[in-house]
């Protein structure tokens, strides 16, 4: 499969008079935790924070969806870790915590981030940087891949991003996001369950970027995939749904020959990939197939496209270039593939009627 990776380091230097908001957040915030501030605040085009010496790298998605104040919770925490990994001891390391054992080092970040802003605010940084980190992702392989393969790079990357956030924020991922930052939440709160989330996001104000920067970025993401092909400049609904099939027909294609190399066999059904799906394989089929982050959604990543496929052979259509997991039928009906891939994902309940149909609508017809 193709793979995404971070891009190389392309990015954009922030300033007092460029941003002002931004810029006066990292400041304030580096006097709360007392340390210098960086002289370079710079942007970048993947979910990510890092700093160094006088540096300050800030991913793009989180300072465009995360709220400001766990904006400012992770960028304390960045520059607390920075100089917890120098030998500064940043008060007490919390004891022994449900989940899995988180580093001492983060959690006394943690602990920095949360006396800056508030223990809520830092949990809420923690669990809403994890789900952004693996949405962005996410979107990428989906929506990105299938561009950058037909020689093209989404000039509207953002806008798209965003608007496709906020229609699936949540819906996977959600336990095992939970679950792996159980240690460090129950620091922060006393317990692994997080408080109600506030109604509305309020980021920290950007001044437009410009459509240079932005698109440049987009070209950067596109072109990681891509290796050396040129790429030309599209939106996402600019392009032919062709396009979208022939990324469907190749994930079909790797998940299928994947899934007979598991089976040691010279071809695979759809009732063969459910059977190694419901065994709890989801992540090796995509091993097998060198896909980037086997784990990341693996139950949709490898149904899905065999869903997306069997509809399209009915005459379905993509209900938006940026919901391919909704299509509506020649009468009209919507199927909303995310809808039955749920009850496997969230609870590993028994496959659908609906999937099974959709799949395996013959004792051994090909998926």
């Amino acid at each position: 499969m193709r793979t995404f990776t971070a891009p190389p380091f392309t990015t954009v230097r922030v300033s007092e008079s460029s941003q002002p908001h931004l810029w006066r957040l990292v400041q304030e915030t580096a006097v709360g935790v007392g340390v210098p501030a960086p002289q370079a605040v710079e942007l970048y085009p993947v979910p990510d924070v890092e700093a160094s010496e006088g540096r300050l790298l800030l991913g793009l998605p989180y300072v465009m969806d995360l709220d400001a104040g766990e904006l400012a919770a992770v960028i304390a925490h960045e520059l607390a870790y920075l100089h917890a990994r120098a030998g500064w001891v940043l008060g007490r390391v919390p004891g022994k915590a449900p989940g899995p054992v988180a580093d001492p080092a983060a959690l006394s970040a943690d602990a920095v981030a949360a006396r800056i802003v508030s223990p809520e605010a830092a949990a809420a940084a923690l669990v809403h940087a994890a789900h952004i980190s693996l949405a962005f992702e996410r979107f990428v392989l989906q929506y990105v891949d299938p561009l950058a393969a037909a020689g093209w790079y989404p000039v509207d990357l953002w806008t798209g991003w965003r608007w496709t956030f906020r229609r699936d924020c949540g819906r996977q991922d959600r336990r095992r996001i939970r679950h792996g930052l159980a240690a460090r939440v129950t620091a922060l709160l006393g317990s692994p369950e997080m408080p109600g989330t506030p109604a509305s996001v309020r980021p920290v104000p950007l001044r437009p970027l410009g459509e240079t920067v932005q698109a440049g970025f987009a070209r950067v993401i596109a072109q990681g995939l891509a290796g050396g092909t040129p790429l030309r400049a599209a939106t996402f609904d600019g392009v032919s749904d062709e396009v979208w099939d022939a990324a469907v027909r190749r994930r079909c294609a790797i998940v299928r020959r994947s899934v007979a190399t598991l089976l040691d066999r010279p071809g695979a059904y759809g009732q063969d990939v459910l059977a190694v799906v419901m065994s709890g394989r989801a992540a090796e089929i995509l091993r097998v197939g060198e896909a980037e982050s086997p784990d990341l959604a693996s139950v949709g990543r490898v149904l899905m496209p065999l869903a997306v496929e069997a509809l399209r052979a009915r005459g379905y259509r993509y209900d938006h270039p940026l919901r391919q997991h909704v299509l509506v039928g020649p009468a009209g009906d919507r199927v909303d593939v995310l809808d039955l891939l749920d009850p496997i994902i969230e609870d590993g309940a028994p496959v659908p009627a609906g999937l099974t149909e959709l799949l395996c609508p013959g004792a051994r017809t090909a998926a």
